[in-house]
């Protein structure tokens, strides 16, 4: 298992906000992932605010890893994420539509913990779903 196969599993398929804390340093830059204010994701507190406005928005979230692979320090991982809009954690009321969009990471890893990612997702798709 890589480290991003294990991340998404840990972070976002079991919604452990600690396994955050676990896997990325505390200075972890991340780029391609905005908050709802429109401000850029960096460091370990941002990504765990990231994760809770997005766990609040989506019941059910899946990130289901398709393709991955590891050279070096850096891994990167081809996902499909799926979930049912049920908050409004990113501003938008509740439509209860399932959504699915996809997209790709890729990451650097430091002392086996996560010390940059850069993540191209098609958030496009996902706002266009929930219309």
């Amino acid at each position: 298992m890589t480290f991003l196969e294990k991340w998404f599993e840990e972070v976002w398929n079991k919604r452990r906000e600690d396994a955050i804390d676990e896997m990325a340093l505390p200075e972890a830059k991340t780029y391609g992932l905005a908050h709802v204010d429109g401000s850029q994701v960096s460091g370990r507190e941002a990504f765990k605010d990231f994760h809770r406005q997005f766990c609040s928005s989506f019941t059910d979230i899946h990130v289901e890893v398709t393709h991955s692979l590891s050279e070096g320090d850096l891994t990167m991982a081809r996902c499909v994420v799926s979930g049912v809009h049920s908050g409004d954690g990113l501003g938008i009321p509740p439509t209860g539509r399932k959504v699915e969009l996809s997209g790709m990471c890729l990451a650097r890893i430091e002392n086996e913990k996560l010390a940059e990612a850069w993540n191209n997702f098609d958030l496009e798709a996902l706002y266009r779903q929930l219309q």
